[in-house]
């Protein structure tokens, strides 16, 4: 193989990685967001069994933890711990979905030693800072479900903002 031929490769690989990285992010904060409103975690399962031996499957399900309250048992088996105990206490292992917080840290920034960065309030506005963009993201890409109102959701964003600024 030429210098060039190798050089082009790799370049190709790193093109490719890009997007690939992105789509798994995309559609990790779909299947999120599919958990969370069906109470189905088999599409996150799905997607973790989807990805190539590259691509950080340990990074994926930490991330998923994090921002909900999916896991992955030793056997690789998925599941969702639930709120509360059969006495009705509060679970200390439960994490709430927080969908937004997931599509605002990308997965692959979770390792074992790196759970993720504490949220702070810099982070929280950035996150909020980022609603308008993804509304209008959204809107572009016919995302909007049914019987939304468009207009208060501009108006949320609006204010969000505003409070964050």
């Amino acid at each position: 193989m030429t210098s060039k031929a190798l050089d082009a490769g790799i370049a190709s690989i790193g093109k490719r990685a890009k997007a690939l990285d992105a789509d798994i992010h995309k559609y990790g904060v779909q299947a999120l967001l599919h958990a969370e409103t069906h109470n189905d975690p088999r599409k996150l399962d799905n997607l973790l069994k989807a990805l190539g031996k590259a691509h950080r499957a340990e990074a994926f399900k930490l991330w998923v933890s994090a921002f909900s309250p999916i896991v992955w048992n030793g056997d690789g088996a998925i599941g969702m711990h639930k709120e509360k105990n059969k006495k009705g206490e509060a679970n200390a292992k439960y994490v709430p979905f927080n969908v937004l917080g997931a599509d605002a840290i990308p997965f692959w920034d979770f390792t074992v030693e790196n759970k993720g960065k504490a949220l702070t309030l810099e982070a929280m506005k950035k996150i909020v800072a980022a609603l308008d963009a993804k509304l209008t993201k959204a809107i572009e890409a016919d995302l909007i479900a049914d019987n939304e109102n468009i207009e208060e959701m501009r108006e949320f964003a609006r204010k969000c903002a505003q409070l964050a600024a």
